[in-house]
């Protein structure tokens, strides 16, 4: 699997989807995140947001963070993947249960109606999160342990890789194996505001780490030319080190 950028579109309208689009044209093989703020956005306003993506040739990384009891998990994948997204996730705390019924749930989509599977990734922790986070929540572990713990977890549960910052990635990859995907929010550039993320890393070094996505939103999304900040970005992603 090739090194991608996903560029989140944390949009509240269709109008600033379209004008992000719009301003990309010419930048070729990214993914576009559609999280819950531009997916209510649409449900509410009456737009399909990865419709807008997938015509215009590009991927999409649904990024709802699913949670909830196995029977909806299944019914929601099964929706979710009959609407063409190429990466979907599940939050691991939804426990091996809720990650079987979402793996069948696509397995079956998939063979029955022909449609291309979509990589399917378990959330371990958020990269806005810190340790005093998780004590908060009554979780006795460093981000890192308690990432590897539902890593582990996940793997043994169908998915194909994990949701993890990039301080985790060396570690996912020796507990689960190379093959086992990593996609690493939490990117910024070195001179870029930290905003309400706690673990980051700039783009250079989550390719040396070894993952094979990264999230980038505000860097690129507000940037005067986003189509130049986005291939700097490629640029130090996929470079070989």
């Amino acid at each position: 699997m090739g090194k991608n950028v996903v560029i989140a579109c944390d949009f509240d309208s269709k109008e600033r989807l379209e004008t992000f689009l719009n301003q990309m044209e010419g930048a070729t093989d990214f993914y576009c995140k559609i999280g819950m703020e531009l997916f209510n956005t649409g449900a509410l306003q009456g737009f399909n947001p990865v419709e807008m993506v997938k015509v215009r040739g590009h991927k999409v990384f649904m990024d709802l963070k699913n949670y909830d009891i196995p029977n909806t998990l299944g019914n929601t994948f099964k929706v979710l993947t009959r609407a063409g997204v190429d990466i979907i996730n599940i939050m691991a705390e939804s426990g091996s249960k809720g990650m079987i019924a979402a793996r069948k749930a696509i397995d079956e989509v998939c063979e029955q109606e022909g449609i291309a599977k979509p990589i399917l990734l378990a959330v371990t922790i958020l990269t806005s999160k810190s340790k005093a986070d998780l004590e908060e929540l009554g979780i006795d572990a460093t981000p890192e342990q308690q990432v590897i713990r539902l890593a582990k977890l996940a793997k043994n549960s169908g998915c194909d890789g994990v949701v993890c910052s990039p301080e985790e990635i060396t570690s996912v990859k020796g507990a689960c194996g190379k093959d086992f995907v990593t996609l690493t929010p939490g990117i910024r550039f070195a001179d870029s505001k930290t905003d309400d993320q706690e673990r980051i890393a700039t783009p250079a070094y989550a390719n040396k780490m070894g993952t094979e996505f990264i999230v980038v939103g505000r860097p690129i999304t507000q940037a005067t030319n986003p189509v130049e900040v986005y291939n700097k970005c490629k640029k130090d992603f996929t470079e070989t080190v």
